[in-house]
């Protein structure tokens, strides 16, 4: 029968040595290299041959699960049962174009971990609500034995240049490296307070001089305003040159000098040009303009008057000067003269 296992033809007859041998046993006369042999069923049937599958086909049981056979690889696509994958100081490649690890349970909290064990690791955990399946947070994380400093920190290392390093004593930019938003690198600077600040930690303050004139209003820095002591006095509008300062409430407001006379109620000062209060002019000179009759002056320049001059009246409301006349003459009546009298 085809495939069965078989001994080789010696002839009539086989010695002890011919039986016994193994190189006159085959599987009728197809046998090749890779093919196995099976037991077609219990005893007495034979064991017969199954050829060598193709390459990359897998030997598994028939449909009536009666004989091998080999059959394609199909897809893995779930691997329920494995708990364990590559080996000690072996390197295992995963072909894939992602990888995913879900973990749809409550509290599930997936975790990767790289290390020699539980107690040398790095873990990155994606850590759920509690008691739900909703992602809270990202926790990178390292564990060691050792009580060196810095052990299990992490470097940034991007095409072979380390950037940033995360130790003990926080995130360390290597040398030359800057922190950047948008494409702008964050500049680190040293602040100095300069004149008029002080600097308190993070946090600029003005530094103000006692009784200076300045203060804080809410968050404002102001002059100090108003006409107590170190206050700066603040001017009304209207203010000219040569004005008179006066204090009115809070401000300063700009007074004429008769506005100042009238302010306190004083007679007139030399040079000014109205006599404001009534009183008694006792001393000074008079140098204004000549008194009109109206007001019991004459009207006239008097310093043109020579000795013996009088003064007389030449027409209603104006006075002249009549000068002196020829010794011995009189004075009479003289409708003619510009005076109305002569001598």
């Amino acid at each position: 029968m085809a495939n069965e296992l078989r001994h080789s033809d010696v002839g009539p007859a086989l010695s002890k040595s011919e039986w016994e041998g193994t190189t006159n046993h085959y599987i009728a006369d197809n046998q090749a290299s890779g093919d196995i042999i099976f037991a077609s069923g219990a005893i007495p049937n034979p064991l017969i041959r199954l050829a060598i599958g193709s390459s990359s086909e897998i030997l598994a049981v028939n449909s009536t699960g009666t004989a091998p056979e080999w059959i394609a690889q199909s897809a893995i696509t779930s691997l329920t049962g494995l708990t364990t994958i590559g080996a000690a100081s072996a390197t295992t490649n995963i072909v894939a174009g992602d990888l995913t690890m879900y973990n749809a349970v409550a509290d599930g909290n997936p975790t990767v971990s790289l290390g020699s064990s539980a107690a040398e690791r790095m873990t990155i955990t994606a850590s759920y609500d509690s008691g739900e399946q909703t992602l809270n947070y990202i926790e990178f994380a390292t564990a060691v034995a050792s009580t060196d400093a810095n052990k299990g920190k992490f470097i940034f290392d991007v095409d072979g240049d380390d950037i940033a390093t995360i130790d003990d004593g926080g995130i360390d930019l290597a040398a030359g490296k800057t922190f950047a938003v948008d494409g702008v690198d964050i500049v680190v600077t040293t602040y100095t307070a300069g004149d008029g600040l002080d600097l308190g930690g993070t946090e600029f303050s003005t530094d103000l001089m006692a009784n200076g004139g300045l203060e804080i209003q809410s968050t404002e820095l102001s002059v100090a305003q108003g006409i107590s002591q170190y206050n700066v006095a603040q001017f009304t509008t209207g203010v000219v040159d040569t004005d008179f300062l006066k204090i009115s409430g809070t401000a300063v407001e700009g007074r004429s000098a008769s506005e100042v006379l009238s302010d306190i109620g004083a007679a007139p000062s030399a040079g000014d040009t109205n006599i404001l209060t009534v009183g008694t002019i006792g001393t000074g000179t008079w140098q204004g303009t000549a008194v009109a009759p109206t007001y019991g002056g004459t009207g006239a320049d008097m310093s043109t008057i020579a000795k013996g001059g009088i003064l007389a009246a030449t027409g209603t409301g104006t006075i002249g000067i009549t000068a002196v006349g020829t010794d011995d003459y009189v004075l009479t009546a003289d409708s003619t003269a510009a005076g109305g009298v002569a001598w």
